[in-house]
Order: structure tokens, then sequence, then C-alpha cells
């Protein structure tokens, strides 16, 4: 077959294979929830971090309560709302708590697989689903107390949506697109990323079919999809005032993001493949790691070139969900803006761009040499993907821009087997009170020290209640014997001491990721 300016090879999609039986999808999706909780097991039980204490102390609120103090903070309320009715069935302990996002992430690799298998090759969906399985990102937030692996759900079912409304254009499936669309938007706010994504495949598919800009602005904003967007922004209406108020109080209190840099895009990439940050990273890592990303991009530009129609359409979708966000949010991030750039924002992004890297090693090819490419570079993927779940499990929740872990679990632990199961705990912040309170007992409770102002939104659950306040920490003391005020040492400048207190011992506790000095437990009694 001759070459054509185009394409300069012939051009090859894998065999058309018939879809997998439903007895099938059964399985694979039972098969999902036993490996991805298999796998999350080790990591379901260590010590919740600041956001998923948040998450923990507003689930214990009513569900129009968990709106109007999601509404001061800076994430919609839909997983909260989620979370509050799977502990009504399922219990509040933490690990009942994270069974959630291990449900959603096995949900996300089934929809991942089944739209690997409907744009490529049964073969495709096979190597998605392994790659998914032993991706550290998959493993990193299927097991968090967050909205992550519900985000990634959404957008793989929102995309294989809309695949099925653009073939079918019945108005059933265009509703159901648009009914994902407020879904997401009412999970995180920066799904709106992946439906830009959406309108970039799509910009491209009408293009082809649709030559000049008058047509493909008629076939582009068909009827359908302005009507299916317009019912997206009605669903999502009622939380825009919320909106308003949110950005306000970001731009009045800043951000905690670090600003992007041309190394932020190549820290994405290695963090999606290896769990490490551009910075970790030696300089053999960083060769090997980004040797191994060349190629992949190599082999699926190679791929999509050589590929045609169902197929084709299939790597220019992948290509908009791993490129497109991750370059907009870049760009949204660029001074004067705020930066908003960071890994976990970009969950579906990460998924679609290991789906890439693991169809692109695996896809059929007739020459030798590129065989071997295949090969070598699928060999080097897997391991690259298990040395970031080790990595994953050797670091659990550690906190990269803070550079600190969450070990308050082990911390009020460590008390008890001082003070015994009733010791009287409190933090001197209510942001550690957060962190701490999740693992408070009816016999031996998790308290604060009252700030003078509660500066941060997340706060205004305990600035509207008297939920967790020590107001008087002499009485508390005299009362109970004594007291225990825990401190995390990175944040905070105590240990000076409190009027009408008397230190009875301290000890502190250290980073067991970098040593230093994590947490300080001051005991104290009452002088009179």
């Amino acid at each position: 077959m001759s070459a054509t300016p185009e394409s300069p090879e012939p051009t090859h999609s894998p065999r058309p294979s018939r879809s997998w039986s439903r007895r099938q999808w059964i399985w694979l999706s039972a098969l999902s929830l036993v490996a991805v909780a298999a796998f999350n097991w080790p990591l379901l039980s260590i010590s919740v971090w600041f956001d998923e204490g948040f998450t923990d102390t507003l689930i214990g609120f009513s569900f129009a309560d968990i709106w109007r103090y999601t509404a001061a903070d800076v994430h919609p309320p839909l997983y909260y709302w989620t979370l509050k009715a799977w502990s009504l069935m399922f219990g509040d302990s933490v690990v009942a708590l994270r069974m959630l996002s291990v449900t959603f992430a096995a949900a996300a690799i089934v929809l991942a697989t089944r739209l690997a298998s409907l744009l490529f090759s049964k073969r495709a969906a096979t190597a998605t689903a392994i790659a998914l399985f032993i991706s550290p990102v998959t493993l990193r937030y299927a097991h968090e107390m967050r909205m992550y692996a519900m985000v990634a759900m959404l957008a793989f079912a929102a995309t294989l949506m809309l695949l099925r409304a653009s073939a079918s254009g019945r108005r059933r499936d265009w509703t159901i697109y648009g009914l994902l669309i407020a879904a997401g938007m009412w999970t995180h706010y920066f799904m709106v990323l992946v439906w830009l994504s959406h309108w970039a495949w799509r910009a491209v598919a009408v293009h082809r079919t649709a030559p000049g800009w008058q047509a493909w602005m008629r076939a582009f904003f068909s009827r359908s999809w302005l009507a299916t967007h317009m019912l997206g922004i009605a669903l999502f209406l009622p939380w825009v005032p919320a909106v308003v108020t949110q950005m306000k109080t970001v731009r009045k209190g800043g951000f905690w993001i670090p600003e992007v840099s041309w190394s932020t895009l190549p820290g994405f990439v290695s963090d999606t493949l290896a769990f490490r940050e551009f910075g970790e990273l030696s300089v053999p890592e960083g060769i090997c790691i980004f040797a191994i990303a060349a190629a992949c991009v190599v082999l699926g530009v190679r791929a999509w070139r050589r590929s045609a129609g169902r197929a084709r359409r299939g790597w220019l979708l992948l290509f908009c969900l791993a490129g497109v966000p991750p370059v907009l949010l870049l760009l949204f991030s660029l001074p004067p803006l705020t930066s908003s750039f960071i890994s976990r924002y970009l969950v579906p992004s990460s998924l679609a761009l290991t789906m890439i890297a693991a169809i692109a090693v695996t896809w059929p090819d007739h020459g030798r040499v590129w065989r071997f490419v295949r090969g070598a570079t699928g060999i080097a993927l897997v391991a690259t993907l298990c040395f970031g779940m080790a990595a994953e499990y050797r670091l659990g929740d550690f906190n990269k821009v803070e550079q600190a872990s969450s070990e308050s679990q082990s911390l009020i632990a460590q008390i008890r087997e001082r003070s015994g199961d009733n010791a009287v705990i409190v933090a001197d912040t209510p942001i550690f009170y957060y962190e701490a309170s999740t693992y408070e007992t009816d016999a031996s409770p998790v308290l604060y020290i009252p700030p003078l102002t509660y500066e941060w939104g997340s706060l205004a659950m305990l600035k509207d209640t008297d939920i967790g306040r020590a107001d008087d920490l002499p009485r508390l003391a005299a009362d109970n014997g004594s007291i225990w005020v825990i401190s995390q040492v990175q944040q905070s400048s105590f240990g000076e001491g409190y009027d009408g207190l008397a230190e009875l011992s301290r000890f502190t506790m250290t980073d067991p990721i970098t040593g230093r000095d994590l947490y300080l437990a001051v005991q104290y009694g009452a002088t009179s």
C-alpha cells in the first residue's frame, strides 16, 4: 500500500472483536473492587490528614448544614452528601469512610476499561485495567476520604456517555450527559477542565465532517449540545452564589498552592507514573522516568497515525483528556492569577495519561524493531508504576507541600499508653483539631483551644457551634486530674505554658519520613 502525505505508513487498527459479555463485565467489576481494596488495605487505617479530618467532622452535621458549611469552604457539597449517606449505612469508622473512595476508584477502572474496549479492542481494555490497577495515582486517591476518586468515576462515566450520545443522537443520552456534567461540578470545580477536554475533542471531530467555519459552528453548537449544557448549567445554578462567596474568600485570604514553574508539567508526568515530584527525582531517576514517558508518547503518536476510524478518534479523545486539563490549569495559574495547579485536581488526566501509555505499548505492530521497543517500554512502564506504588506505601499520606507526615493517630495512642484510655487531649489549634479529633472516644475526648478569630472558611462549623471547644484549660485539668496539649511543631510556637497550669511531662514525635520533630505533647495539671 502506498503511503500518503498525511500518513507515511499504512494505517492499522486492531481487528474488531466482540465486546465482553455482561457476565464478564460483572466479574471485572467485582475483581476491580476486590483488587483495589486489597491494594489499599494497608493504607485504609493510616492516620488521616487535615482535609480528611475536615471531611470526618463535616459529615457529622445534617445534610442542610453540610451545604452551609461547605459553602464557607472551597469545594461543592455533593461528595460530602454522598459520604454522609454512606456513613449512615456502613458506619463512620475511618476504614468504612475510606471504602467509599475504594468503591469509586474501582468503578473508575471499570469505566475506563469499558472506554478502551469501545474505542480500541479487548487487548487495549486489558492493558488499561492492568495499568490502572497498579497506578500510584489510583492507589493514592482510592484510600483518601476526599472526592478525587469520585471525580475520576464521573469523568469516565461522562466520557462514555458523550460517545454514546454523539453516536445515537438520542435525547435521553444527551440528558444523562448533562446530568453528569452537573454532578461533576457539584463534586469538584475543576471538573470543568474535563468538560473543556470534551469540547476540544468534539471541535476536532466536527471539523473533520463540517468543512468551513459556518458549517463547523452549526454542527458544533447543535441543538442537542446546547440543550445539554443548558441543563447542566441550570442544575448548577443553585450553588453559584456559594461559588461567588468562595472566590471572594480565597482572594482575600490567599491560597496555599505553590506558584507554577518550568517544572510543573514535568512534575505532573513524574507524579503520574512514579508518585515523585520533579524536585524529588535524582538525575538517574529523572532520565529513566522521562525516557519511558517519551517512549510512550512516541509509541502513542505512532499508533494514532497508523490508526483509522474509531481507533483514531479514540486516540484523539485520550490525548484531549490527558493533555487539555493540565495545560489549561497551568495557563490559569500563571501570574497575575493565583496558582491552583496541584496534581490531585487532575486525577482524570493522570489516569488518561496512564491509559495512553498502557495502550501504546500493547498496540499491534508489524516491525520487529518496533515490537521490541514496545515490549521493552512496556516492561519499563510496569516497573515504574510499581516503583510509584512502593513509594506510596512508604510515604503514606505524606504532605509534599508542607513536607510533613500525618501521624496524629500514633500520637494519641502514645498519650493513652502514658495516661490511660480516659486521657483528655487538647489540640492547640482548630486546624490540628480536625486531624486529631477523628481518633477521640467517649472516654478520651479531643478538644481544641479556641483562636482569637476563625480566619478560614473551613473553621465555620467550629465558629458556629461549641463542639470541641476547651475554653477553660485550668478547670478542665482540675476536673480530669491532668490534660494533654498537643501541637504540630512545624506550625506552632507552642511549649511556653499556660496560666493556671503546671507542666507534668512532655514528649515529642519525629516524622518517620523527614526525621524532624513533628508533634509536641505536654501533660499539664492545674496549679490550684
